[in-house]
């Protein structure tokens, strides 16, 4: 056996030096990769994909997008746990405008309300609202049980000095140009 090793070697090093240099040889050096790829077809980013829930392994989605019923059964769910702390409360520096500019509702924090002109509108907050996200919108609210004010097309623009926030109403003047102040019911809330 020792004397066949070195002509078994000399043998392959001649078929190697030899083929290298042709075509078959230069595909079955390409072959080499593609064969450690396709061995590796089966994983994402070095990990494999299993059809089952097995750990440590990708699960495709279902037709409909979502995780097998093996996963995420529909059935009965286990005890519910204790109720969690209470989240913060919302604001009650809210408004709601009538489209004629009387109050329909209002929250605690808001302290006056005064038309100034068409569409021009001054709201008072118990505290400073410089630090807020003051929120405007134009839209009405439901006045009985089938029945609500009309809708609008406009905008609004809100700016905050301290304590009060101009509220402007506006509508699109189209082909004529520009957006002009004009009375809609509006909606403004601020959020400390």
């Amino acid at each position: 056996m020792k004397n066949r090793l070195p002509l078994i070697l000399s043998a392959t090093a001649l078929v190697v030096a030899l083929l290298g240099a042709t075509p078959l040889g230069e595909a079955a050096r390409n072959a080499v990769p593609l064969a450690l790829f396709a061995r590796n077809s089966a994983k994402v980013s070095g990990i494999k994909a299993s059809r089952t829930p097995k750990a440590n392994q990708l699960l495709p989605l279902n037709g409909n997008g979502k995780f097998p019923d093996s996963v995420v059964p529909d059935g009965p769910r286990g005890p519910q746990g204790p109720q969690g702390p209470a989240g913060p409360a919302g604001t009650n520096m809210y408004l709601v405008v009538n489209p004629d500019g009387t109050i329909y509702k209002q929250g605690s924090g808001i302290t006056a309300v005064q038309r100034m002109s068409d569409g021009v509108y001054q709201v008072t907050f118990s505290r400073s609202v410089d630090d807020c996200g003051v929120v405007g919108n134009v839209g009405g609210h439901r006045t009985g049980d089938t029945t609500w004010t009309p809708p609008q097309k406009g905008m609004t623009i809100v700016r905050t000095f301290g304590q009060v926030a101009e509220v402007r109403t506006l509508t699109d003047n189209g082909f004529s140009g520009g957006f002009q102040e004009r009375d809609f019911g509006f909606h403004v809330a601020a959020f400390c």
